[in-house]
């Protein structure tokens, strides 16, 4: 994680080129809902990844109510994307950092698109450039760097095993398609050394650069073959193969056959006509059962529930259909 010093460097020198000042950048921060309690920089810019295209992304504690939607200002002949957030926001860190890395057993894309957005904002704060704020709000933020990290590998390591099972349970029937799901649980794994090494900026186009300014530079190679994917089934197979090595490399253990759990995704619908059952998405993708209740989900939303390796042929149809959003329920740690 890049120091205090070299962040605020930075911003001030993106702000430097276009006559402007830290001072301009908070002044841009308004006191509607109260005195600010801090006001932190986050973002590529304070990162050191932006460019002259870049915006500058501020997060501002406030003793109120308000909502969870960035305010933009052009003021300053530059982007500034201001989000507010409540006091009580603060306290509900310390719930997320003491839950698995999914924040407990994920079920439904939903809750994975909930997850991955509250990680995001958490990570961005944790390594963020204070630049206002009382002693004990800057305390509060400095604390976040350690228990942050420890939720980020915990994270990545969890997305990567469910990549890599979802690769597993299609690299049969459909080799491209499992490519790309091992590419992207190859990429996760890289964002664990990068958290290892203490780089836990959330973003997925920022892992090359994080990589090279940490000791997990010798990734560099390993970053470019992740992104070879092949598109050509009959190269998949190595491909597949390699990215198992890499995986086993870098995380260990994984468990060999985890539980995972099967929810059907938000826009599927379901149709009921002389005793058969059809699933689709859109009327473009489906399956049709004679199975009674078939894919009824239970009260958490789940469909199937087992170890992978003992997934039904129903529910492999669901997920060659892409019906289903699969989490996985016993993760565990890298």
């Amino acid at each position: 994680m890049i120091d205090e010093a070299t962040s605020r460097a930075h911003v001030e020198a993106f702000l430097a080129r276009r006559d402007r000042t830290l001072t301009d950048l908070t002044d841009q921060v308004a006191d509607s809902f109260g005195a600010p309690l801090l006001t932190v920089a986050t973002g590529s810019v304070q990162q050191g990844f932006g460019n002259d295209e870049s915006d500058v992304d501020l997060l501002v504690f406030v003793d109120a109510q308000v909502t969870n939607i960035p305010i933009s200002s052009h003021v300053l002949g530059l982007p500034v994307d201001i989000n507010y957030l409540p006091v009580d926001w603060a306290g509900s860190v310390d719930d997320l950092l003491a839950s698995p890395g999914y924040d407990g057993e994920l079920v439904t894309f939903s809750d994975w698109k909930g997850s991955m957005r509250r990680f995001k904002r958490l990570a961005r704060l944790a390594c963020g450039l204070p630049l206002e704020g009382t002693e004990h709000w800057r305390k509060w933020l400095h604390g976040l760097a350690e228990p942050v990290t420890d939720y980020a590998i915990s994270w990545w390591s969890r997305e990567s095993l469910r990549l890599r099972t979802a690769a597993r349970l299609s690299r049969e029937t459909n080799p491209r398609l499992a490519a790309q799901r091992y590419c992207d649980a190859g990429l996760s794994a890289l964002e664990v050394v990068a958290a290892r090494a203490g780089e836990i900026y959330f973003g997925a186009k920022w892992i090359q650069p994080k990589l090279e300014r940490s000791a997990a530079e010798r990734y560099q190679d390993t970053y470019r073959f992740l992104l070879s994917a092949p598109t050509r089934a009959e190269e998949a197979r190595s491909y597949h193969s390699a990215v198992e090595d890499l995986l086993a490399e870098l995380l260990h253990p994984l468990p060999e056959d985890p539980v995972v759990q099967l929810a059907l995704m938000p826009d599927v619908k379901r149709v009921e006509v002389r005793g058969r059952t059809l699933l689709h998405r859109w009327g473009a993708q489906g399956v049709e059962s004679r199975t009674p209740d078939f894919a009824v989900p239970g009260a958490d939303g789940v469909v199937w529930r087992g170890p992978a390796g003992s997934l039904d042929e129903d529910a492999r149809l669901l997920g060659r259909q892409g019906l289903v959003w699969l989490s996985v329920a016993d993760g565990g740690r890298a």
